[in-house]
């Protein structure tokens, strides 16, 4: 700790200076340099604000402020020269503060942007977290695996020619609001509605490592809900044209994401063959009669879900078969003993199909038929078909 001096001693001091001739002296050029120093912390402290943050031009701003300090000290104890470190300090605080301004109003800027963007895809948690770090966003398109999933109602065409539009809205917005709900309470994004369809997939914008489960089960909750969106509908649609029900795709893959369409207006959307099979996946649920139909990579992806076998086809815009699975439940339904004997049954009866054994297929059908609980009624009838015609026992195109 300094000791206090004496008044006497600090006249002394200074008389024997002035004798001396040892005085301080505030060298022509102190201002511009003490200006020049501010502006040249206060440069280097934006530059670093802008290329690594705010974190680096605080560490610079201080760097500078604690040199201007040194700089003015050695020069006052070793040259006596007169140095006001005073207005650097200043400067650069003032400048630290402009930038923290600037920074978090341009923080708030892309927050908005977020938040404007992605509030009609995501759920308010997922648009709240993309917020808060929108440096995890990439816009421009970029490759990534997705799980895509495609919804549409079944026999909407028939309907819409016999309601009134304003009922065929009612309707529609009906049965889209509690499936979309169900879409983005499992993280999913809502990519688009088409008229009585919508799009959606999962691992974008934000990583989800877990996206073919959540789009799988989403897939369930969207099946789950009709119960209560027929009851629902009972007020709307009159009693011929109940119970409505819908038909699900869900194919995994990579597909490239980002925004799509011109520059005055765009959308967050998924291209690529995994986009497209799933379209033709839901095609297939009618076809085969089940809710929900998956892909193999999506089916790989989910071990443990209760899946069954459907077919071996080719999809129109592909060139190879694809196998195709319904997805009839999650984990519970797939412990049970029944499914299990079911799933078995299947594995032979796809076994006899492939090999082009119509007797053994024949029994193993009958098998099949006698565990289902009528899930899978149409698709034991186009078996039954296939085995009757004589033709190819695998899938065709659609």
């Amino acid at each position: 700790m300094a000791q206090a001096v004496a008044g006497v001693d600090v006249q002394a001091e200074a008389v024997a200076n002035m004798l001396l001739g040892q005085t301080l002296v505030r060298p022509s050029w102190a201002g511009l340099g003490e200006a020049g120093y501010a502006a040249l912390v206060a440069l280097m402290a934006m530059v670093l604000a802008a290329w690594r943050g705010l974190p680096a031009a605080a560490a610079t701003t201080v760097f500078g402020m604690a040199g201007a300090g040194a700089t003015a000290a050695m020069a006052f104890s070793g040259e006596s020269l007169l140095l006001d470190a005073t207005y650097p300090v200043a400067a650069l605080a003032l400048v630290f503060a402009g930038q923290m301004v600037v920074l978090y109003q341009r923080m708030e800027t892309e927050r908005r942007r977020v938040r404007d963007a992605f509030q009609r895809y995501l759920s308010p948690v997922l648009v709240e977290r993309l917020a808060a770090r929108p440096d995890r966003l990439v816009l421009g398109g970029e490759t990534r695996r997705l799980s895509v999933l495609f919804c549409d109602i079944r026999g909407f065409s028939r309907r819409a020619g016999e309601l009134d539009p304003q009922v065929l809205t009612e309707f529609v917005n009906r049965v889209m609001t509690p499936l979309s709900d169900e879409v983005l309470e499992s993280g999913g994004t809502v990519d688009k509605f088409m008229g009585d369809g919508l799009m959606a997939f999962w691992n974008a914008p934000l990583d989800d490592p877990d996206h073919a489960a959540r789009a799988a089960g989403a897939a369930l909750a969207m099946a789950g809900r009709l119960a209560g969106i027929n009851r629902d509908l009972e007020a709307v649609l009159p009693p011929a044209m109940l119970p409505v029900a819908v038909g699900i795709g869900i194919d995994t893959g990579d597909c490239c994401v980002g925004n799509f369409g011109s520059v005055r207006r765009f959308d967050y959307s998924a291209l690529g063959d995994t986009v497209n099979l799933a379209a033709r996946f839901e095609g297939l649920s009618r076809i085969y009669g089940v809710a929900i139909v998956i892909g193999e990579a999506t089916r790989a992806a989910i071990p443990g879900m209760a899946t069954i076998e459907l077919d071996e086809t080719v999809v129109r815009g592909t060139v190879r078969p694809v196998r195709v699975h319904a997805l009839l439940g999650g984990r519970e339904l797939a412990a049970t003993e029944e499914f299990r004997r079911l799933a078995a049954a299947h594995a032979e009866l796809r076994q006899a199909l492939e090999a082009g054994d119509r007797d053994a297929a024949g029994a193993a059908l009958a098998a099949c038929r006698a565990l289902d609980d009528g899930t899978l009624v149409q698709f034991h009838a186009v078996i039954e078909g296939r085995l009757a015609a004589g033709g190819p026992l695998r899938g065709i195109g659609i």
